[in-house]
Formats: C-alpha cells, sequence, structure tokens
C-alpha cells in the first residue's frame, strides 16, 4: 500500500482536477461591473454533482444537489 494514497485523498483530488478542468473560467459581467478570471458556483455545483454521480465514488447512493453545494462550499473556505 506504500506509495498509495488514502481513498479519501484520491477523491478529494480528482473532483478538484475535474473542476479545474470542467468549470469555464472567464470574464463576466453583473449589474454593469466586471469581474476577470472568474466562474459561476452554480456551474461548479453541477460539474462536481455531475463527476461524483458518474464515477460512484459512494456505491449507488444519489448525491443530492445540497451536498454538493456543501462540497464547494468546503472547496472554497479551504
Amino acid at each position: 500500500m506504500a506509495g498509495k494514497p488514502f481513498r479519501a485523498t484520491y477523491i478529494w483530488t480528482s473532483i478538484i482536477s475535474n473542476l479545474q478542468s470542467q468549470v469555464e473560467v472567464k470574464h463576466r459581467r453583473h449589474n454593469l461591473k466586471s469581474y476577470p478570471d472568474c466562474f459561476l458556483g452554480s456551474e461548479a455545483v453541477d460539474v462536481v454533482l455531475t463527476y461524483i454521480t458518474l464515477n460512484r465514488f459512494f456505491g449507488d447512493v444519489a448525491v443530492p444537489r445540497y451536498k454538493a453545494v456543501s462540497l464547494c462550499e468546503c472547496l472554497m473556505d479551504s
């Protein structure tokens, strides 16, 4: 088992890698204000939820959207 990451570490890093490659970072405008190099939180949640569902990290258990939101909040806070 030497050299192999823990399962939780593997899941965490694979979610982050997928998020970085799938979420569109671009210049956005909202209420006449410009925001360079950003993405929408709803898109991030969609990407994370889809990735978790497709890869079945937690078996056949359906992961609710609010759990994906919580995960994205944890990513943002870390």
